[in-house]
């Protein structure tokens, strides 16, 4: 959705990811934090980490592979994530060294932040 949408943004448009406490971190096992960190991933790399998710419940081993039962928890975060809070990278591009950041205005100035 934010690779088909993204173009369409108003000059100062933004995405809005509305999630209830399900989509914060601390619902994870520690050991998935990394694979969400929007500051180190692209949103590449996020699709393959919430594909596999999916594949690992269609094969009913979720729970076995280390993720939480309930299906809301990263399903919730993956969203939060793939709508990042830092300027300086569209979620969209695959370099996974530059820091995260909100889709940016196709023309004029600066944008708002999503938080």
């Amino acid at each position: 959705m934010i690779r088909a949408f993204a173009p369409l943004l108003a000059p100062d448009g933004m995405f809005l990811v509305v999630a209830s406490d399900f989509g914060t971190l601390r619902n994870l096992p520690s050991s998935r934090h990394e694979r969400f960190d929007a500051d180190r991933i692209s949103l590449d790399e996020l699709d393959s980490v919430m594909t596999a998710y999916a594949e690992s419940v269609r094969r009913g081993r979720a729970a076995a592979d280390g993720w939480p039962e309930h299906i809301n928890i990263p399903s919730k975060v993956g969203q939060v994530a793939a709508a990042p809070s830092r300027p300086s990278r569209p979620p969209w591009t695959s370099s996974s060294s530059q820091s995260g950041g909100p889709i940016p205005p196709t023309t004029g100035s600066s944008s708002s932040t999503v938080g």
